[in-house]
């Protein structure tokens, strides 16, 4: 393993793993400053990547709008959200390049030993206490460390990370593909229904529904794209024929729990009830509407001082900075989907893919907030792939 792999796997570890944080107060800032200094020193050709070079233009967009016009003034507060994804990042254009490639088997060893601890720890927490995420997500939210940190010593995973948690059976069913030893497919099938079972008791209705529909699109042989696309019209015309059905059948497995409110508000709104603003629901599609309508009155640059739901990442974004600054993002974005599926099998790149659009269609649909949801995207899942394609590769 390089030294700059080794480096990345200690900063990571230290400033995402909950557990560690919960036990050990030293916050990210400063390890992730320390990780960026040193990246610089030794790989200094990565920062004047175009994917790097697209996210300056984007940060520094963000920051002239929101210090000079937005009166967001804390520099802390910036530099925290300048290396929140500039780490992420830098790692990913450093590991998918030929020098690199192979150490893609440590940092997948190290994703799938703290995604499974914590995610083991969190379903012992919420068994006993099912909003314990929510709690954790607010807690974090608003600053309130004592709650923060007492569900942290407990393991209890950060919002993030449980959020990236419903692509996690991609990628096992993925190596389900070629694996050919029992006791390996003992352990794939067993992870896959331990991320259905913590995504269903952290209580949060769209990852959950987002995570079985990735599951389902996974398990569905894309080799054969006839096939592909006749099983993906049947789920599709079964989801819209059978839908109010579907809810209401939801409705009765989560009674008692966050989501029935949400299943109950949609299934209601399906058969035709008018959504009320009170609700989880009608509430979250009014912050999606201010959203957009803040977009439609300042379309290309945005207005930084605009008001918006504060629910939709990516709707969020268009209508704070327009199509003009949220286009370095999205080419990023691209870029880095270009780079990492130039190391990965035909097979492998449609599983990111997958991936991809259903984060796109998370971001459009959901707030995004932490440095998880770029570390599964851009270091832990495609270094999985890469992998799994090289034991694919000493199989033959």
């Amino acid at each position: 393993m390089n030294n700059f792999t080794k480096i990345a796997l200690a900063t990571l570890f230290v400033t995402t793993f909950s557990l560690f944080l919960g036990w050990v107060h030293i916050g990210a800032l400063i390890p992730q400053a320390l990780f960026f200094v040193v990246a610089i020193a030794t790989q200094p050709k990565v920062f004047t990547s175009k994917t790097l070079v697209l996210y300056y233009i984007f940060f520094i967009y963000q920051f002239i709008l929101g210090f000079f016009f937005g009166g967001d003034s804390d520099v802390i507060i910036w530099v925290s959200k300048f290396l929140s994804m500039a780490i992420p990042l830098a790692i990913s254009s450093v590991i998918f390049t030929p020098q690199f490639k192979d150490d893609c088997r440590y940092i997948s060893k190290y994703a799938f030993i703290v995604s499974f601890i914590t995610v083991l720890l969190s379903i012992r927490v919420l068994i006993t206490d099912g909003s314990a995420l929510r709690v954790t997500s607010m807690a974090n939210s608003i600053g309130d460390w004592d709650t923060l940190y007492h569900f942290w010593r407990m393991g209890m995973a950060d919002y993030a990370m449980a959020a990236m948690m419903m692509f996690m059976p991609v990628v096992l069913i993925y190596a389900l593909k070629f694996s050919a030893v029992r006791k390996h497919k003992f352990f794939l099938y067993a992870g896959i229904v331990t991320i259905l079972v913590f995504m269903y008791l952290g209580q949060v209705t769209t990852t959950f529904v987002l995570c079985l529909m990735v599951t389902v699109l996974s398990i569905i042989d894309t080799r054969n794209k006839t096939f592909s696309f006749l099983s993906f019209c049947v789920i599709i015309v079964f989801v819209i024929t059978s839908f109010t059905g579907i809810l209401d059948y939801a409705v009765s497995l989560t009674s008692g729990s966050e989501m029935n409110d949400r299943f109950s508000a949609v299934a209601g709104a399906a058969s035709g009830e008018a959504l009320d603003e009170t609700s989880d629901a009608g509430l979250r599609w009014m912050l999606t509407m201010r959203s957009l309508k803040s977009f439609i009155s300042h379309p290309i640059f945005g207005s930084v001082s605009t008001v918006i739901g504060g629910h939709n990442y990516f709707i969020d974004l268009l209508a704070r900075y327009g199509i003009i600054g949220c286009l370095p993002f999205f080419l990023l974005i691209k870029k880095q989907w270009k780079i990492i599926s130039s190391y990965l099998s035909v097979n492998a790149k449609r599983f990111y893919l997958i991936i991809l659009l259903f984060f796109i269609l998370h971001g459009i649909i959901k707030n995004m907030s932490g440095t998880e949801y770029w570390n599964y995207l851009f270091i832990y899942y495609p270094a999985i792939l890469v992998w799994l394609d090289s034991k694919k590769k000493a199989l033959k």
